[in-house]
């Protein structure tokens, strides 16, 4: 299975550096989708500004499709996406875009200053069933934690879970340790149960925008106001819009840093959650890279057609925490969009 799920990941990667490669070329023949001398900044009524949304006016829209995103966890089971809700609102100050809100304390022609609420992302990966169902990368709605919703990493045909890390277990339960095959005890099988749910976490913070060129610049700065973990986070992002011909594209490439203690709620073992303290696990903090792809294409009335690509790689903290057993994640998304 390993091998297997391995083998997929490196055909998406290929795919994904091709995508890269015909991105990069139209980004020099396509325009960027700026507004043209004496146009209105809020101009929205054009074919090229798909997407664009006006000045004190809801933007709903409803994705229909299919679409799959990678779980790095350990036996994790891919997230099935087949339908993606976003819901927009830029007023003079306030603005709301799917999953943040905010409100602008500082604005030039250039750049912005905001101050923000978001919510987590970590967190989709260790349930079922969730708002990352419903989401590229994130979503819209409220999520209330479910401890009995919390994924499970079992063994097949066991109805216990296996040693959280383990690439498989011996017929008499004992598991071998993916790091240096160690055999772990039954006794010191970790069990999914005792594991602390990992909730939803709501950020607060502020985010500094600068645009140039064609290019969106934003700096996140955030802290958790949801008394979860009392951690920080940074998430720093560029993105280009441009037209190729009847065709919208953009590309979007950033960093995300935690600090330890997001770290340790998400992707961290404590003493509590193994019988043999030893096999804990306690992160620093770490830097998590992306890229993403979107190109939408108007295809009649309220319909436009949208490809989403999504490749994030996780950083060493992560990727080496007895949870996880990949170090990439990959999201695509392929379908029709109606506005409303």
């Amino acid at each position: 299975m390993i091998a297997k799920r391995t083998l997929s990941l490196s055909i998406a990667a290929t795919y994904v550096y091709a995508y890269l490669g015909v991105f990069c070329l139209l980004a020099l023949l396509g325009r960027p989708l700026q507004a043209e001398e004496g146009d209105e900044p809020d101009r929205c009524s054009s074919e090229e500004q798909l997407g664009c949304v006006p000045i004190g006016k809801w933007q709903i829209s409803l994705g229909l499709g299919i679409g799959m995103r990678d779980n790095p966890l350990v036996n994790g089971e891919e997230t099935p996406l087949f339908i993606i809700p976003n819901v927009r609102y830029y007023g003079e100050r306030f603005f709301f875009d799917t999953y943040i809100g905010g409100v602008t304390l500082f604005e030039t022609d250039r750049s912005m200053i905001n101050a923000i609420a978001t919510i987590s992302f970590d967190q989709i990966y260790f349930r079922t069933s969730n708002i990352g169902n419903f989401a590229l990368e994130s979503g819209p709605f409220a999520y209330e934690a479910n401890n009995a919703d919390q994924q499970s990493v079992q063994s097949n045909g066991s109805d216990r879970a296996a040693v959280v890390g383990a690439d498989f277990i011996a017929e008499d339960g004992s598991a071998y340790d993916r790091i240096d095959d160690q055999v772990l005890q039954p006794d010191e099988i970790i069990v999914a149960d005792n594991l602390h749910s990992r909730d939803t976490t709501l950020f607060g913070g502020f985010e500094l925008a600068y645009f140039i060129g064609g290019w969106d610049i934003s700096w996140q700065i955030l802290r958790d106001i949801s008394n979860l973990h009392d951690g920080f986070e940074s998430r720093l992002s560029t993105s280009r819009f441009f037209m190729y011909r009847r065709n919208k594209f953009s590309f979007s490439t950033g960093v995300t840093w935690q600090d330890d203690k997001t770290m340790n709620y998400y992707w961290g073992v404590g003493n509590a959650e193994v019988a043999n303290p030893d096999l804990a696990y306690f992160p620093n903090s770490g830097y998590s890279p992306f890229v993403r792809i979107d190109w939408r294409r108007k295809l009649f009335k309220n319909w436009s057609l949208q490809t989403t690509l999504h490749h994030k790689w996780l950083s060493n903290e992560i990727s080496q925490s007895p949870l996880v057993e990949e170090n990439t994640v990959l999201t695509l998304f392929i379908g029709g969009v109606y506005h409303f």
